[in-house]
């Protein structure tokens, strides 16, 4: 079976991420794939899926502060992951303060040989790339 990114689209074609859609539906069958670029030996990913997905809720309710005070548990409980820092650029993004947002892709960039469960492929660094450009001061 081919790895599937988490925030890609489901293959079902449901139109949800895959994350929250047939992802669950493989771990409870016993044969989950982890997402691209990934390895969470030592995460509880439930959890961290769980609060990750938890900051996306409240920026589409536009909670802005409550989603802020998400992400950055996430990166408290779970600093060897990158979620919290993307969740964190989310915020910043959605508040349209893309300085803020820049800089936070720019401190997930550099942090990315340190963190324990992504070893980023080429899709990864795509997307970061991608985000870097998109928040940068020029843009």
């Amino acid at each position: 079976m081919a790895k599937i990114g988490r925030n890609a689209a489901c293959p079902c074609g449901s139109g949800k991420k895959f994350k929250k859609c047939c992802m669950t539906r493989q771990r409870t069958e016993g044969h989950a794939t982890a997402p691209v670029g990934w390895s969470t030996p030592d995460l509880d990913t439930d959890e961290l899926d769980r609060l990750s997905n938890s900051v996306i809720d409240l920026l589409e309710a536009k909670r802005y502060d409550d989603a802020e005070t998400r992400a950055r548990e996430v990166i408290r409980r779970f600093p060897g992951s990158p979620d919290g820092l993307e969740r964190l650029a989310d915020v910043h993004t959605d508040r349209g303060d893309l300085a803020a947002a820049h800089e936070t892709y720019r401190k997930l960039e550099k942090a990315l040989p340190t963190l324990k469960s992504l070893t980023p492929d080429k899709e990864y660094r795509s997307w970061l790339a991608d985000r870097l450009r998109k928040t940068a001061p020029d843009a």
